[in-house]
């Protein structure tokens, strides 16, 4: 299992540069995930050709006192069959578990973190997706994160 970060460094796209915004301490974030990018970041998954199974990709930096509201995983282009994730922080399912990473081009699945404490970034933190159940070769996602600030 690999940790591939693409908080710090990573690709220079802009298009997968994490966006924010601050309104009285209500912000919103968000990161394309593209698998073709993701593998062309880490050593390991160019010379595999895959998101392996178990990969955790950190996808966007929460900074601290930070309070997770909800989450939404867009499918952009379907991913390899049968592949899906955990969302949440240190690979954990915080946001969202087993989403389905094959999912039809324009499919949307918003979450509310489950638990009353894990949704809090008391420090700083990453959201997190762990690749589950199938090596992932192909697709393209947007997460989005929406969170208020104490």
């Amino acid at each position: 299992m690999a940790t591939i970060n693409m908080v710090t460094g990573g690709v220079s796209a802009t298009r997968t540069k994490a966006s924010q915004s601050d309104l009285n301490k209500v912000f919103s974030m968000s990161r394309a995930l593209v698998a073709s990018e993701i593998i062309a970041a880490d050593t390991t998954a160019t010379a595999n050709g895959y998101i392996a199974v178990d990969d955790v990709v950190q996808a966007i930096f929460v900074p601290a006192d930070m309070v997770l509201l909800k989450c939404c995983f867009k499918t952009v282009t379907a991913g390899t069959a049968t592949a899906t994730c955990d969302i949440g922080k240190a690979g954990g399912q915080e946001c969202d578990a087993g989403v389905a990473l094959d999912a039809t081009a324009g499919t949307q699945v918003v979450s509310t973190p489950a638990d009353a404490n894990a949704d809090d970034f008391v420090a700083g933190d990453t959201v997190d997706v762990e690749f589950l159940t199938a090596n992932c070769l192909i697709g393209s996602w947007i997460l989005y994160i929406l969170g208020w600030q104490c």
